[in-house]
């Protein structure tokens, strides 16, 4: 900090040289300046700063008074020889700190560093206090302005009394009262509260808490009108007494707001309620029929020998699949607006989900004469564990997009993994990929505006493109919101006239290298079973659930009972005492909730198994079909397997092993009169067009195969060749892709089953 710096003003050099020797030899913290006569003084005082002057009262240009007044605020501290009491007083009066005599021995100089100390002591709390009044006359300028102009309502009131003594224009303004009608009064003399159990909470708080903060209450205006507003209140000291500062925010506008939104709100949830009903009154009523020809085609298939009729079974229940899906993705649209979706992962064969994909557009592909080229890396692991219904739903989209605004050129999907990398989950050790999918064409493209929104919902490009084409719009917005409950992501390419490109990443997706068995491998772990004996009543209103289940359960050493509703079931199980029950839930007379209340509270049928069989399967009706607690669930339309594993869990069995049937005969008694130019085409020109086909065989390709195969069999006489042919020509007509998969994998075990015989 730099010292303080004084100005000695003094004609006479000896004293001078007395003052300086003062200052040096007590070694005072001050810079010291020197001036000999007024005028000089005067120049200096104007040319720098100085804290305190020093000043002899008799100069020759002048006076002491002459400096002083040049000084304006700096302290001065005369030192003169005059003894005149009236030099003094005048000094004093003009705002002189002090006055020093000089006299003969000095020892005016002794007492001097205490004046200076006392003098720049006074200086600074002089400074102090201008300092305070103008941060006080600050600070009052601001509250004044932020009183006068805050748009809410404030009033300054005695505690006490509780009488106003200020109001701002916002109290003006919003309660209509003046200055003048206000002061003196109370809020209650002025009639502003309307409620007396609010004002008795306000002032309930403010003593307990000394301090209120946005409590709401009904206030009124001069002309009448109620306002909802919200209340904060402070105590305040003016001029040591306490006051009460109260700010008032006028919300009716939000609360009208708010109850406006409420209302809009509640009109929304009642509409998607009415919605919920209304999809799942239509899911319920798809899925009773679709039930029947699902499970009829799969019953029919178990039953009938003929390979080609069972081949046309199976198109009529890949059909079905199909058809399922697409009315499980219109329903869950619903779902997805209501944030309802769920997620069933579940390990996946990637490469037979393409292949069908594939399938299901190359008709329309070689219609427009554009070629679909399917293309799976060779490093894509085995299995992915994803949604197949919804990653089958977003390709779906994506390549059937492609077909439609595709004339000539290609099309392309092309799936590969990136990303691999392993991490310890629960003690294991798992691997994971990001799965990137790429749907190419060479179609019309995509025009930049529309780029920009084509993820939104109904999107579909320009006025002209969607009378062309048709469609809604909602394909790709529902696919995205698929891919974000998927931890996917799809980004877009696409010039116009030339090609579009959709990427769809699937990120962080957990894989296996181990095989997934196949339908038919699945189902014939339950194939051969064997009930016991048992008694099962089927209850539902509809016959042909009812007779589908008689009809897969007959042969099974089952005692069966149907019943058409609850009330029926109920008489029925009194009287044969089931072993289980199968029921469905909505039915007439008695629903299914009521039977298994009633079943539940009967001593004698109480430990009865009850198991749910419905088509209702939106969200809400799952719950409340699982709050019920019924001893199992089939979601119709149910495989027979899925209906045979359910009652497994609660009636006694055994299972009848059979050897597995294979597609190639077994050689054993037989033998093939075959040519050594036959097998050395097996071996090596098939075998090699036979390799091309295991990478996502193309069904034209595979049909050339098997032609070739069948003829070569009936050329040379050899009949396993001309029956392996056919079965593959008749999975291909039938598009049974899981067949074509396993026919395809029996053919070197077909090349070597010959061999042998050679």
């Amino acid at each position: 900090m730099p010292n303080k710096r004084i100005l000695l003003v003094e004609d006479n050099e000896g004293d001078r040289f007395a003052i300086k020797r003062m200052f040096k030899k007590k070694s005072l913290p001050y810079d010291l300046s020197i001036a000999v006569n007024v005028t000089k003084a005067i120049d200096q005082i104007n040319a720098q700063e100085f804290d305190l002057v020093l000043v002899d009262h008799g100069l020759p240009d002048g006076t002491g008074l002459d400096v002083q007044k040049a000084a304006g605020d700096i302290p001065c501290i005369y030192i003169t020889g005059a003894t005149n009491v009236a030099v003094a007083i005048e000094a004093m009066k003009a705002g002189a700190v002090d006055f020093l005599v000089k006299d003969f021995e000095q020892s005016f100089l002794e007492f001097l560093p205490l004046s200076i100390t006392s003098a720049l002591q006074h200086k600074l709390n002089v400074e102090k206090r201008l300092q305070a009044e103008t941060a006080l006359k600050e600070s009052e300028e601001k509250f004044s302005k932020a009183f006068l102009n805050l748009p809410d309502a404030i009033t300054i009131s005695t505690l006490a009394e509780e009488k106003i003594i200020e109001i701002n224009e916002g109290f003006e303004r919003i309660f209509g009262f003046s200055r003048k009608e206000a002061i003196g009064k109370t809020t209650v003399e002025l009639n502003i509260w309307k409620n007396i159990e609010e004002r008795n909470n306000f002032t309930a708080i403010l003593k307990r808490k000394e301090v209120v903060r946005d409590m709401e209450a009904e206030l009124g205006s001069k002309s009448g009108e109620v306002y909802s507003c919200l209340l904060s209140a402070d105590i305040i000291n003016l001029h040591g007494t306490p006051h009460l500062l109260t700010i008032v925010k006028n919300i009716s506008h939000q609360k009208n707001t708010e109850n406006e939104l409420k209302l809009a709100k509640q009109e929304a949830e009642k509409a998607n309620i009415a919605k919920s009903e209304f999809l799942a009154n239509i899911s319920h009523e798809i899925r009773t029929p679709m039930n029947a020809i699902l499970g009829f085609s799969e019953l029919l298939s178990k039953k009938n020998s003929d390979p080609t009729i069972n081949d046309y079974l199976e198109t009529i229940r890949t059909s079905g699949n199909t058809l399922l899906s697409l009315i499980n993705d219109i329903l869950d649209l619903s779902k997805i607006e209501a944030g309802k979706m769920s997620i069933q992962y579940d390990y996946i064969n990637i490469r037979l989900m393409l292949t069908e994909v594939k399938d299901m557009f190359k008709l329309r592909a070689k219609e427009k004469d554009i070629e679909f080229i399917l293309y799976l890396d060779p490093h894509m692991p085995e299995q992915v564990y994803i949604d197949e219904i919804r990653v089958r739903q977003v390709l779906i989209n994506l390549v059937g997009n492609a077909v439609k605004f595709t004339h000539k050129g290609y099309i392309k999907l092309t799936v590969h993994p990136e990303n691999l990398r392993s991490e310890i989950s629960h003690g294991k050790q798992k691997e994971y990929i990001d799965m990137v999918v790429e749907v190419e064409d060479t179609g019309i493209g995509i025009p930049k505006d529309i780029q920009k929104k084509i993820f939104e919902p109904f999107t579909s490009g320009k006025e002209s493109i969607t009378k062309e084409y048709g469609g809604t719009g909602l394909g790709l917005a529902i696919s995205r919101k698929l891919l974000d409950l998927m931890n996917g992501e799809i980004s877009l390419k696409s010039e116009p006239g030339k090609r579009t490109i959709f990427t769809v990443v699937f990120k962080k997706i957990l894989i296996s290298h181990e095989k997934i068995k196949t339908v038919e491998e699945e189902s014939k772990q339950y194939s051969e079973i064997r009930f016991k004996g048992a008694k099962v009543i089927i209850v539902d209103d509809v016959d042909s659930n009812r007779r589908l289940l008689i009809s897969a359960l007959k042969d099974y050493n089952l005692d069966l009972y149907e019943a058409s509703d609850g009330a029926q079931a109920l008489r029925m199980a009194h009287a044969v005492s089931p072993d289980l029950i199968i029921t469905d839930i909505r039915m007439p007379v008695m629903s299914g909730y009521k039977l298994l209340e009633e079943i539940r509270k009967t001593e004698k049928l109480a430990k009865i198994p009850v198991i749910a069989a419905t088509a209702s399967v939106m969200e809400e009706s799952l719950k409340k079909i699982k709050g019920y607690n019924f001893n199992g669930f089939l979601k119709k339309p149910f495989k027979l397997n899925d209906l045979f594993i359910t009652l497994s869990q609660f009636l006694p069995y055994e299972t009848i092993e059979k050897p597995s049937e294979a597609i190639i005969e077994p050689t054993e008694g037989k033998e093939y009169h075959v040519h050594a130019e036959t097998i050395d085409k097996l071996v090596n020109e098939y075998m090699i067009a036979w390799k091309q086909l295991q990478d996502l065989p193309d069904m034209e390709e595979v049909m050339s195969f098997a032609i070739t195969i069948k003829t070569l069999g009936d050329n040379e006489q050899v009949q396993i060749l001309s029956d392996y042919g056919e079965m593959l020509i008749s999975a291909v007509n039938n598009f049974n892709i899981e067949k074509i998969i396993q026919t395809l994998q029996e053919y070197p075990s077909l090349v070597d089953t010959i061999k042998k015989s050679f």
